[in-house]
């Protein structure tokens, strides 16, 4: 029991002083209890894949894993040419099986605007599985897909003569570039139906199908 109230504060400070002494003493030591503690733990790892392969593997396995997360992606929107158009084909039709639309940021340009174009064109149904909000500013450059969903980040690279992909699972890194995606993503001017069509029909979309019309009449 303290006689004078008054020295209640000093005693309080007193303990302060020495958990703040205890603090200090703890984080010089933190270092090499972590380094015992997590020297055998492997809770993070990824996985390089170079060339084309490598990047294909990566790009049409984004799907396969942790099926129920929620796909948030940065995206140059890759042209059909790496992979080939029915690989392409093939994989947005099993996206608009997917009950969860992903969500992708890109930058507005000349060639998202021509993929868009051509893919809303071709498929109808192409922004039924995806929610894509664009960024409309020369400082905002992508030059490849990356893909967060879950604890894993996938990267696609086909930018020259740089082609690989990259997986990486970590919760930090993950949860990290996520909040960097919300924040852009609340910022970012959501792409309709409305506002493709408003680009004009694809010229390519436009000579594809003469082809596929000429090729149907010399079959006949």
């Amino acid at each position: 029991m303290v006689s004078n109230p008054s020295k209640l504060r000093s005693i309080i400070h007193q303990k302060q002083e020495k958990l703040t002494d205890l603090d200090i003493d703890l984080v010089e030591i933190m270092p090499f209890l972590k380094g015992d503690y997590h020297k055998d733990q492997p809770n993070a790892d990824f996985q390089f894949f170079p060339g084309i392969k490598g990047a294909k593997k990566v790009f049409f396995t984004e799907d396969q894993d942790q099926t129920n997360a929620q796909v948030y992606g940065f995206t140059k929107l890759l042209p059909i040419d790496i992979f080939g158009p029915e690989a392409i084909d093939d994989l947005i039709k099993s996206e608009n099986k997917v009950n969860t639309p992903k969500k992708e940021i890109i930058q507005l340009n000349d060639w998202t605007k021509h993929v868009l174009s051509y893919q809303v064109g071709k498929n109808p149904a192409y922004l039924d599985s995806r929610q894509i909000r664009f960024i409309d500013n020369p400082i905002f450059k992508q030059f490849l897909r990356l893909a967060i969903k879950g604890s894993r980040v996938r990267i696609t690279c086909a930018e020259g003569e740089e082609v690989w992909g990259l997986i990486i699972n970590s919760k930090a890194l993950s949860k990290s570039l996520l909040s960097i995606f919300h924040l852009i993503w609340s910022q970012a001017t959501p792409v309709t139906e409305k506002l493709v069509k408003s680009w004009g029909t694809s010229k390519y979309l436009k000579q594809e199908q003469k082809r596929d019309e000429k090729s149907r009449f010399n079959h006949n």
